[in-house]
C-alpha cells in the first residue's frame, strides 16, 4: 500500500545514486526490494541484468520447459537473489539501502499484527499518508484515534514543508568489512549460491542506512524528522505476510473515499474512519439515484481456495460479475428513480437463483417468476431484483423480459446468466442488489426460492417504523418468515394477507396453522442446522406479542419487555460457539439502516455478506456483525413473509394445484433451492471457513472499538 512516496524520495537519491531501494530495516540482508527499488535509466544499469544467468537465459529455460521431449520443469526463483548479488559485485555504481518502509512480517517491530497502521487522504482526498504509533514512544491506539487524521496538513509542521527531508544522516559513515568466511543463510527465498554476497552480519536492524559506493560498503545512522504526537510515517506498507491470508471483502471499504477521513489497517482488514459529520450530500452521492451510473464494485459468484503464494490460507475468485458486465448481465427493467426519496423510502431487495434453466418449460419459468412479480407489485417503494440463471438460453431470457415488462417505474431487474450449469454465491447476489438500492433503508431476507410472499400492507408498516426512527441511525428491524400447510384461501376464505383486515379473531384461528420452521416444507430438508433454532423462536414469539398488542388493537407492548436482541446476536460471534451459531439457515426478514450508529458509518461498505459462504446457510453472521457495530435491534410488527402450498408450487415450477409432496416428487432436482445445504459454501476446507468467519467477526468488533473512541470527537 503506497503512501506519500514523492515526499520520501530525497534529491541525492535521484541525482547521485544509481540504484535506491527502500526496506523495513533488515539491513544485514542487502537485497534490492522487489516492492520498491528505482534505478537510473542508463546503459550501464539497464544491462546489469544480463550478468544474471537466471534472467538472461529465461528464453532457454522456457523453451526446455515447453519441450515435450525434455522432462524439465520451469524453475522459479526470486530475482531479488541473483540480481542483488550482481549489483553487490559492481565497482562503478552507487547504491543506497534505505530504511523507509513499514511491513507486517512477524519479526519486524513495525508489524501490523502488533498494532494498527493508518491511512489518510487529507481534507481534499488527494493525499495518501501512512502512519502509526512511533515505536518505543508508549503511544496507544486511543491516543492516535483521538487526534486528527489530517495532522500532516497543519501549518508549521515539518512534514508540510516540501523542502524538508523526512530522513537525514546522523554521524559519520562507517566502513563495513565483508565477512571472510561464508555467512549463514539469511534469506530463505534466495538460492544459497548468492548468500555470501547478500548476507552481511553485524549490521543492526533499523538503525542504519547502508551504502555501496564504488565497491565499498558503508553504514550510517539516520534520524527522522520529529513528527509531533508520537507518530511515525513511511512511503509504503509492504503486506509481506498478509498477502497469504487477505480476502477482497476485507478491503471493500477502499472502494470509495466519500465520507471517510481515512482507514485503520488491521490484520482483519480495513476499518474506515468516518468524518464524523452528518452530511446529507455525502450519503446521497453514495446512493446512485441516476441509473446510468452503476457502482464499480465487483461481486464474486464462484470462489475457491487460493493456492499461491505458497503457504496461502485464503480464497480467490474464479468468476466475478459487475454491473457493467455486458457479457453476463442483462438489464431486464430499468427504473426511473428520480421520484425516489433517498431518506424516507424503503428499497425491497430481492434475489433469485435458478439452476439448470434449460430443464424448465416456459410455463414453469413463468410460474417461478410469478413469486417475484407478486412481491414487487405489492410493494409501494423502489425494488431491486437480481436473478441468476445457469444454463440459460435466449428463449428463457426473453421469457423473463416479457414477464417483468410491466412492474412499475421504480423497479430495477437484472439477470445474470451463464451457459454452463454451476452453483453460484447467493450472498454475492445479495451484495449486488444492495449496492444499487437507492435509499437509506433496505428490506432483505425474502426467500423467493421458498415461495415467500410479503404481507399485503408490509410497506405501510415498514414506512411507519422507519419514519419513527428517521432522526436516529443504526437500526435493524426483524420480522418472521412463516409457512402454512394448507392454502391461505382455504383458511381465510380469500388470499388476503393483511393482519389489519383479517382481524384478531380470524388471525387466532389462522395462527394455529402457521409454522415458523419453514425448512419443514423444503423438498430436501435434512441439513446439519435443522435443529430447532432458539433465536428463531424468540424473534417469532416477541414479534407475535408486539403484533397482537399493537397492530391488532390491544394495548401496545413497551420495548422494555423485549429480550435483548442485540446481546443475543453479539453473543453469537463473541462466544466459543461461533461456528454453530452462525452455521444456520434461519433467515429472518429484516430492514437495515445503511447509516450506522456513528456519523459517517455506511454499513454496506463495512460488513457486506461474505460471498465465500455462498448458499443459504451462515445467514446470521451479517446480523451478528451489525450487532457488534452497535446497531439497535427490534421487531417490525405487522409485517411477515408467508409461503403456502400455492406459492411453494409456483416457486418450484409446478401447477398451483399440485400438493407439496407431489411437486417435490415430480421436480426432484428442485432447481431453485435443491437443498438448503447445497452451496452453503464454495469451499471444502472447514478450517478456512472457520478462519473467515472469525476474521469477519473480529473486524466488526475492532471497528466498533475504534468508533467508540471517536464518539467524544463526534459530539464536539
Amino acid at each position: 500500500m503506497f503512501g506519500d512516496v514523492p515526499r520520501w524520495v530525497d534529491e541525492d537519491e535521484i541525482n547521485f545514486f544509481d540504484i535506491v531501494t527502500f526496506g523495513f530495516g533488515d539491513q544485514d540482508r542487502l537485497y534490492l526490494r522487489g516492492q520498491f527499488t528505482f534505478m537510473k535509466n542508463n546503459k550501464n544499469i539497464n544491462t546489469l541484468w544480463r550478468q544474471c544467468r537466471y534472467l538472461s537465459e529465461i528464453d532457454i529455460r522456457l523453451a526446455r520447459a515447453l519441450d515435450n521431449q525434455v522432462k524439465n520443469r520451469l524453475h522459479f526463483e526470486s530475482a531479488e537473489g541473483c540480481f542483488s548479488a550482481i549489483v553487490l559485485s559492481q565497482y562503478d555504481i552507487n547504491v543506497k539501502y534505505a530504511v523507509k518502509a513499514f511491513t507486517d512480517v512477524t519479526e519486524s517491530r513495525n508489524s501490523a499484527n502488533k498494532q494498527s497502521v493508518y491511512l489518510s487522504t487529507g481534507h481534499d482526498g488527494n493525499k495518501s499518508i501512512i502512519f502509526k504509533a512511533k515505536h518505543g514512544e508508549g503511544i496507544t491506539e486511543d491516543d492516535i484515534v483521538a487526534k486528527s487524521m489530517n495532522w500532516f496538513e497543519n501549518d508549521g509542521r515539518q512534514y508540510s514543508s516540501e523542502n524538508t527531508s523526512l530522513q537525514r544522516p546522523k554521524g559519520e559513515m562507517i566502513r563495513i568489512n565483508r565477512a571472510e568466511e561464508e555467512p549463514e543463510v539469511c534469506m530463505y527465498w534466495a538460492p544459497k549460491k548468492y548468500q555470501h554476497l547478500i548476507c552481511v552480519p553485524g549490521i543492526e536492524w533499523y538503525d542504519y542506512n547502508v551504502f555501496l559506493l564504488e565497491g565499498v560498503l558503508y553504514k550510517q545512522k539516520y534520524e527522522s524528522i520529529d513528527i509531533p504526537s508520537g507518530l511515525e510515517t513511511a512511503p509504503f506498507f509492504h503486506y509481506q505476510e498478509w498477502k497469504r491470508t487477505y480476502r477482497e471483502t476485507q478491503l471493500v471499504s477502499f472502494k470509495s473515499r466519500e465520507g471517510k477521513s481515512g482507514w485503520a489497517l488491521v490484520k482483519e482488514g480495513a476499518i474506515p474512519i468516518p468524518m464524523l459529520t452528518k452530511s446529507d450530500d455525502t450519503f446521497s452521492s453514495m446512493v446512485k439515484t441516476n441509473t446510468n451510473i452503476f457502482p464499480h464494485n465487483s461481486f464474486c459468484l464462484v470462489s475457491t481456495s487460493r493456492k499461491y503464494p505458497p503457504g496461502t490460507f485464503s480464497t480467490s475468485c474464479k468468476r466475478r460479475i459487475t454491473w457493467e458486465n455486458d457479457n453476463g448481465l442483462h438489464i431486464v427493467h430499468t427504473p426511473k428513480w428520480n421520484t425516489v426519496n433517498v431518506w424516507n423510502d424503503i428499497t425491497l431487495s430481492l434475489t433469485l437463483e435458478i439452476k439448470e434453466t434449460e430443464e424448465y418449460s416456459m410455463m414453469a419459468l413463468q410460474k417461478l417468476f410469478s413469486v417475484a412479480t407478486t412481491n414487487i407489485l405489492s410493494w409501494s417503494g423502489p425494488t431491486v431484483l437480481v436473478v441468476y440463471m445457469s444454463s440459460a438460453d435466449k428463449e428463457s431470457l426473453d421469457v423473463a423480459s416479457s414477464i417483468f415488462s410491466d412492474v412499475g417505474e421504480n423497479t430495477l431487474i437484472a439477470i445474470a446468466f451463464s451457459d454452463d450449469n454451476i452453483s453460484i454465491s447467493r450472498k454475492a447476489l445479495i451484495n449486488m442488489a444492495n449496492s444499487v438500492s437507492p435509499t437509506r433503508w433496505i428490506m432483505n431476507g425474502i426467500q423467493l426460492e421458498r415461495g415467500m410472499l410479503l404481507s399485503d400492507d408490509a410497506y405501510l408498516f415498514a414506512k411507519r417504523a422507519t419514519l419513527a426512527r428517521s432522526e436516529s441511525t443504526g437500526h435493524v428491524l426483524l420480522f418472521p418468515s412463516l409457512a402454512m400447510s394448507k392454502p391461505l384461501s382455504i383458511l381465510n376464505g380469500n388470499e388476503e394477507m393483511s393482519l389489519v383486515n383479517i382481524g384478531i379473531e380470524r388471525f387466532q384461528q389462522i395462527k394455529n396453522h402457521l409454522s415458523r420452521s419453514v425448512a419443514k416444507f423444503d423438498c430436501q430438508s435434512e441439513c446439519e442446522s435443522d435443529s430447532d433454532n432458539e433465536l428463531e423462536k424468540l424473534v417469532y414469539e416477541y414479534w407475535l406479542e408486539v403484533t397482537t398488542n399493537d397492530v391488532l388493537k390491544k394495548s401496545y407492548l413497551s420495548t422494555e419487555a423485549a429480550f435483548n436482541m442485540e446481546q443475543v446476536f453479539l453473543d453469537m460471534i463473541s462466544s466459543h460457539e461461533l461456528w454453530n451459531n452462525i452455521y444456520s439457515d434461519y433467515s429472518p426478514g429484516f430492514i437495515v439502516d445503511r447509516l450506522g450508529p456513528v456519523p459517517g458509518m455506511y454499513t454496506m461498505e463495512i460488513v457486506p455478506e461474505v460471498e465465500e459462504f455462498a448458499g443459504s446457510c451462515f445467514n446470521l453472521l451479517n446480523l451478528s456483525q451489525l450487532a457488534a457495530l452497535g446497531y439497535e435491534f427490534n421487531v417490525l410488527p405487522g409485517i411477515f413473509a408467508l409461503s403456502d402450498p400455492v406459492s411453494r408450487s409456483s416457486a418450484r415450477g409446478c401447477n398451483t394445484d399440485v400438493p407439496d409432496d407431489l411437486c417435490c416428487k415430480y421436480n426432484k432436482q428442485d432447481h431453485t433451492s435443491r437443498s438448503r445445504c447445497d452451496g452453503c459454501s464454495m469451499l471444502q476446507d472447514e478450517d478456512l471457513l472457520w478462519y473467515i468467519a472469525r476474521e469477519e467477526s473480529y473486524r466488526s468488533v475492532k471497528s466498533a472499538l475504534i468508533w467508540e473512541k471517536l464518539r467524544p470527537r463526534a459530539s464536539m
